[in-house]
C-alpha cells in the first residue's frame, strides 16, 4: 500500500519508511467474524460504496469503531451510518520507545485500524 503511493509520486521514500515504522508500532488484529454478504451488499447499495469500502463501514458499524479515511465516499457514509470519524494528518504518529514497545507486546490486543486506503490504492482486508 505505501509502496504504491510512492510510485504514483503520492508520497516521498523517505515518508513511505517514516509510515511504515509508525504502522509498525500498532497493534492491530485480524477480525475473523463472518459477515453476510447481503449485509455488506445492503450497506454498499444504500451508500453508494464499493463493497470494499462497505466491509469498512460494516467493521465500524459492529464493533462500534472510529474510521478514518480520505475518501469522500465513505465520509459521507460513515456520516448517514453514524460512525464516528477520526481527522487526518499527514505526519504519521511519534514511535514508541522500545521499552513502551516491550510491555506493551505483553498488554491484551485492543482494535486498532489503519487508515482506509484510497479507491486507487486497494488491497483486501485481511
Amino acid at each position: 500500500l505505501l509502496l504504491s503511493a510512492q510510485r504514483r509520486r503520492r508520497i516521498s521514500a523517505e515518508k513511505r519508511l517514516d509510515l511504515a515504522e509508525a504502522a509498525s508500532a500498532l497493534r492491530l488484529r485480524v477480525d475473523r467474524e463472518p459477515v453476510a454478504i447481503r449485509e455488506l451488499d445492503g450497506l454498499a447499495s444504500r451508500h453508494g460504496l464499493t463493497a470494499y469500502d462497505a466491509t469498512y463501514l460494516e467493521l465500524a458499524l459492529r464493533l462500534g469503531l472510529p474510521l478514518i479515511t480520505q475518501d469522500a465516499a465513505l465520509k459521507a457514509a460513515m456520516v448517514q451510518a453514524g460512525v464516528t470519524g477520526l481527522n487526518w494528518t499527514s505526519e504519521p504518529p511519534p514511535a514508541r520507545s522500545a521499552t513502551r514497545q516491550s510491555s506493551a507486546s505483553t498488554a491484551p490486543s485492543t482494535p486498532h485500524r489503519a487508515p482506509a486506503p484510497s479507491k486507487s490504492a486497494r488491497r483486501r482486508p485481511g
